[in-house]
């Protein structure tokens, strides 16, 4: 009796399993080949994942310089087995800063059928990591948060703990950092910017700023673009992280900010 496999439900319990976000559309035109999902383990950073299942060695390397030649950017392959994956096709993917997982290594069918990692993720892809995304902080340079892929402008929070240093939030990710940190140091002398002045602003007023305030200043339209520049390039958050007020003479920030208490 010949059993079929049920690649459709395999990727979509291996997309499940490596915690990843799923396409609608995972074919590929390679054999055997197809795009389970995408890695997302910060907001900013996405690698796409490939389950590729062979039978012959030369079919897999084969499968390996299609997806180098298909990709810009790394990624990650999954195959069934480490049998197929010749040190040479591993180091293919390592020079291009790719990862390889053998399944038989890192998943077990666990109770009532269902699959389970054999090992934390973050092992599992260790090396994956430490190759493409950032240390977590840089003292003295501006730091690297590590924003949830799926927060928005609300899951934040900003508190300042003193004139220069904030207690930073989002979803589950935290941290305290400095004006420099946040990349809202001036470049000639070190001292803070005028958007850091702004952050300063908008957490002495409760998030809103308007005519009725004594900080209120024209230019403050230009200092809240780049302000929002600045914070989305911290967060990696997409959209404005700043709104008009109902009345429209004014902005209120989408996050929480408060000033030190």
């Amino acid at each position: 009796m010949a059993y079929e496999l049920d690649r459709p439900a395999l990727d979509t319990a291996l997309a499940k399993v490596f915690d990843l976000i799923e396409e609608t559309d995972a074919g590929t035109d390679l054999p055997g080949t197809t795009r389970i999902g995408v890695y997302s383990p910060y907001a900013g950073y996405r690698f796409p994942v490939y389950l590729a299942i062979q039978i012959e060695p030369d079919d897999f390397s084969e499968a390996v310089d299609g997806l180098l030649g298909r990709n810009g950017t790394p990624f990650i392959l999954l195959s069934p087995t480490r049998e197929l994956c010749s040190s040479k096709a591993e180091k293919r993917l390592t020079d291009k800063r790719s990862g390889f997982v053998s399944l038989s290594e890192s998943v077990a069918i666990g109770d009532k059928r269902q699959l389970r990692l054999l090992r934390p993720l973050d092992e599992i892809l260790a090396q994956f990591r430490g190759t493409n995304l950032p240390p977590p902080k840089e003292d003295g340079a501006k730091a690297f948060f590590p924003t949830p892929p799926d927060a928005t402008w609300g899951d934040v929070s900003i508190r300042f703990k003193d004139g220069h240093t904030v207690s930073v939030k989002a979803k589950s990710a935290g941290g305290v950092f400095n004006y420099t940190q946040m990349g809202m140091a001036n470049k000639k002398n070190g001292d803070p910017t005028v958007q850091w002045e702004l952050l300063k602003t908008f957490a002495e007023e409760r998030g809103i700023l308007d005519w009725s305030s004594n900080k209120a200043h024209r230019r403050n339209q230009k200092r809240r673009e780049l302000l929002a520049a600045d914070l989305r390039d911290f967060f990696r958050i997409e959209g404005d992280p700043f709104r008009l007020t109902d009345d429209g003479k004014g902005w209120q920030a989408r996050f929480l900010i408060s000033p030190d208490e």
